[in-house]
């Protein structure tokens, strides 16, 4: 039976999230991933989403993909793609080791992942993996697909291609490696690129040259991106879009240059106070934010980030929804209204 739904056709919406929820079934109890996501991704704007380690930034890229196991996994919620003709395919109804979502899982839709030498086989030649990527999508020979990937090589800027093609990946660098798995995931031109950490344990001056990559191959091969980071500089650079997020939840979703300017939530601000700064402002101290991140388990029907927070409410012991404060931008915070107008709340008496 075919679990293909064809939505409204739409040229400009590409991706849309709605509702995403991830549990994982523990011996404690419950975890929550993902808890609630949603957003859209319109053509060629790209979406960044931060936080710090383990607020489901990958979970929620990995459900995308169709790469989050089940079981042990509860998956639920809508995910919809919308291919160039404008018909949406509903992810979320496939099965995702089934022949649609390997169709576009890889060709439509493509991931870079965080550590290159645990993606790469270690037993195979750089060129049979990539060649595989190409093969698998496109209807072409060995002989062509070995060409492709010689070419995609070169195009990421790696010296000697042609030998590279037969390496191992034990025998290249970490900013090698990147570069092959960023020519993986546009060797068939997808319309979304997710790129989760994509500088990860990188030299500073290698990241730089990875994210300039990105961006010019983005140009090249007309792609939309998604950038996962606990690195904000890296997401204000990258993103139209920003998405932040702290225990499974959206904090705060807006155009980047409102969310990173005036920043609402108490957690963003956070993040950015706790940034080092350049120039006129480099003598302000860094403010990190107290404590850690919990583990998401059995988690109280309350704000996540109230335990940490500095304007910590008797409000907040309720959860809050999400506020729109107008330009596409909102917040889930009990500090605001709707329009971004302060509550009456009192605070909790420190």
């Amino acid at each position: 039976m075919k679990k293909q739904t064809n939505i409204n056709k739409n040229d400009d919406l590409l991706l849309k999230v709605k509702n995403l929820r991830v549990y994982f079934p523990v011996y404690e109890g419950i975890l929550g991933a993902v808890d609630g996501v949603s957003f859209e991704m319109k053509r060629y704007k790209n979406l960044g989403i931060i936080g710090e380690s383990g607020c489901g930034k990958s979970i929620t890229a990995l459900s995308v993909m169709g790469l989050v196991p089940q079981p042990p996994a509860q998956i639920m919620g809508e995910i919809f793609y919308y291919k160039d003709s404008g018909s949406g395919v509903a992810l979320h109804k496939l099965s995702p080791k089934g022949p649609e979502y390997r169709a576009i899982r890889g060709r439509n839709i493509a991931m870079i992942f965080q550590e290159p030498m645990t993606c790469l086989n270690p037993v195979f030649s750089i060129g049979d993996q990539v060649m595989e990527a190409i093969m698998l999508h496109q209807t072409v020979d060995k002989r062509s697909a070995r060409k492709r990937t010689i070419e995609m090589l070169d195009r990421v800027y790696l010296r000697n291609p042609e030998s590279i093609v037969d390496a191992y990946p034990h025998q290249l660098s970490g900013g090698m490696r990147q570069r092959v798995m960023i020519a993986m995931a546009l060797s068939c031109s997808p319309d979304l690129l997710i790129a989760d950490e994509p500088t990860t344990a990188l030299d500073v001056t290698i990241q730089v040259q990875i994210l300039d990559l990105i961006k010019e191959l983005q140009k090249e091969f007309h792609t939309t991106v998604i950038i996962i980071s606990h690195n904000i500089g890296l997401v204000a650079n990258m993103a139209d879009e920003v998405l932040v997020m702290y225990l499974g939840k959206v904090v705060e979703y807006g155009m980047v240059r409102d969310v990173l300017k005036k920043s609402f939530h108490p957690y963003t601000r956070g993040l950015l106070r706790s940034l080092p700064q350049i120039g006129l402002r480099a003598k302000q101290p860094i403010i990190p934010i107290p404590g850690l991140v919990s583990k998401p388990l059995n988690l109280p029907k309350r704000c996540r980030f109230a335990a940490r927070c500095p304007e910590r409410m008797n409000k907040c012991e309720a959860e809050p929804p999400l506020f729109y404060l107008g330009r596409k931008h909102y917040v889930r915070c009990w500090l605001y209204k709707k329009n971004g107008e302060r509550s009456n709340v009192e605070r909790v008496a420190k």
